[in-house]
């Protein structure tokens, strides 16, 4: 029998990386090329993993995925996602990052969809509820130019954080009128601007790196439709729950810090700031 948890050990190596914070059309977006020390045995521990159809993830009409999903156990995301968590934490002043989850994203330009609901921009932070995941993140294992996440506004509104009452209901009433035209032999298809919503910024991912951002912004992945149509597009996704409990960092590390968490909007999901933080030396 293979031992799939000692494979995952000897590969799940991360390089030495330089993160780079980009603000593209004021999107927050942190990035870090060259990822992984040996990204070629990464893909392949995924591919030859097992992938789930995600329309049966609970109740299609809730499914915001598309595509097929190879899901790490939630008994087991915190010590798989180690490698991921720990190559943040230092640069976000914390001594630990909690895994919400991680899974295997594949898709493919001519895949059926469980309902409309995923073609749309969606967020990963539902509520300002500081349990929820504070970052969400993608590591691209497929070698095109055509990887690609979309950043999309809602009346003008980037961030789940910017909704209120009138934005929320405005939104669930879209969703259901929209979710009347599909027709069961639907297959994807991209969305530029659409009535009230606007694409704001389109990110290429390079094969081999790592792009994270606030879990409270709308996006999607950018795929056009005859995209990836005799091939998968691959992607690692996961999603990290911050603490202040483990804010942990040196007095000359206060100022980079609190860039880092304003940037990433960690302010806003604890109503707290690093500098209220008397630092660890």
């Amino acid at each position: 029998m293979n031992n799939a948890s000692k494979l995952w050990s000897e590969i799940s190596v991360v390089n030495n990386l330089k993160f780079e914070f980009r603000m593209d059309n004021n999107t927050p977006i942190l990035v870090a090329n060259d990822f992984w020390k040996f990204p070629d045995r990464v893909e392949e521990f995924f591919r030859n993993g097992y992938w789930w159809d995600t329309s049966f993830f609970g109740e299609p009409s809730s499914c915001i995925r598309p595509g097929l999903s190879a899901l790490i156990n939630p008994e087991i995301a915190n010590w798989f996602g180690m490698p991921i968590a720990k190559a943040l934490a230092s640069l976000l002043g914390l001594k630990y990052i909690h895994t919400w989850s991680m899974n295997g994203n594949c898709v493919n330009g001519n895949m059926k969809l469980p309902n409309l609901e995923c073609t749309f921009p969606h967020t990963d932070l539902q509520n300002t509820d500081e349990w929820q995941p504070a970052l969400a993140y993608n590591i691209n294992l497929t070698k095109s130019e055509n990887v690609k996440t979309g950043f999309w506004s809602f009346n003008g509104k980037k961030s789940r954080f910017e909704f209120d009452w009138h934005d929320r209901n405005l939104e669930k009433k879209f969703h259901k009128t929209m979710e009347k035209t599909l027709s069961q032999d639907a297959t994807w298809f991209q969305i530029e601007d659409y009535d009230p919503w606007k694409l704001e910024h389109v990110h290429t991912m390079c094969y081999n790196s790592i792009t994270a951002y606030p879990s409270s912004l709308f996006h999607n992945l950018y795929m056009k439709d005859n995209w990836f149509i005799d091939h998968d597009r691959i992607t690692i996704a996961g999603f990290l729950n911050t603490s202040l409990d483990d804010l942990d960092f040196p007095d000359e590390k206060l100022e980079d810090v609190s860039f880092a968490w304003e940037f990433l909007y960690l302010d806003r999901i604890h109503n707290y700031h690093p500098k209220q933080t008397k630092p660890v030396n």
